[in-house]
């Protein structure tokens, strides 16, 4: 029983430090003392968010451009990879998203034998249930990312997460200038206004 009342103590005290986090962290990120210089440089991208951060590169040194998508653990995860000449890191740009009970069904039933996949529908009261989930973390993805290393990425990697929304118009924006390119880009930037 001590235990027991020790690891709840201790599940409080997280909690408790994670609320203080979450109410101060607007704060602690927040980058607005300067606006950002304009970019006058062909030769130079730059990738600005939402919340005052920035990546900026030499387009002359990209190397390579991916997007995935993939599950991981409760999320469907939409991830730009951007492969820079001479950098030990990879420029990761991701959206995340909760599975729904039909994500997880069509996820399971891609696993079957054609001949099984009617029988492997979601019961009624657990879709139900599940859409009373979406509504409750619709929010989640304005959330501040809490990174647990090495659980939630890899080592040299530079990180940004955006909204569903923004991360395919980004692809194929720096995929143009990735393609298009002789080391001068066209648009000198992209911002995430989400």
């Amino acid at each position: 029983m001590k235990i027991i009342a020790t690891m709840k103590k201790n599940f409080f005290m997280c909690l408790a430090v994670l609320m203080l986090f979450f109410a101060s962290s607007a704060s602690l990120f927040s980058a607005e003392d300067e606006p950002m210089p304009e970019n006058t440089n062909k030769s130079i991208y730059g990738i600005d968010f939402a919340d005052g951060s920035a990546y900026h590169f030499k387009l002359s040194t990209l190397e390579g451009v991916s997007l995935q998508r993939y599950v991981a653990g409760p999320y469907k995860v939409i991830e730009v990879v951007l492969e820079i000449a001479g950098s030990s890191s990879q420029v990761r740009i991701y959206s995340t998203e909760a599975l729904t009970a039909l994500d997880m069904q069509e996820m399971g039933q891609s696993a079957l034998p054609t001949n099984l996949q009617k029988y492997s529908n979601a019961p009624t009261q657990v879709a139900n249930l599940n859409a009373k989930t979406q509504e409750k973390t619709a929010n989640q993805q304005s959330l501040p990312l809490i990174k647990e290393y090495p659980v939630t990425t890899h080592a040299k990697t530079i990180e940004f997460k955006v909204s569903k929304n923004e991360i395919i118009k980004f692809h194929r924006a720096i995929l143009r200038e990735f393609i298009n390119s002789n080391g001068e880009t066209a648009s000198n930037n992209f911002t995430f206004s989400e």
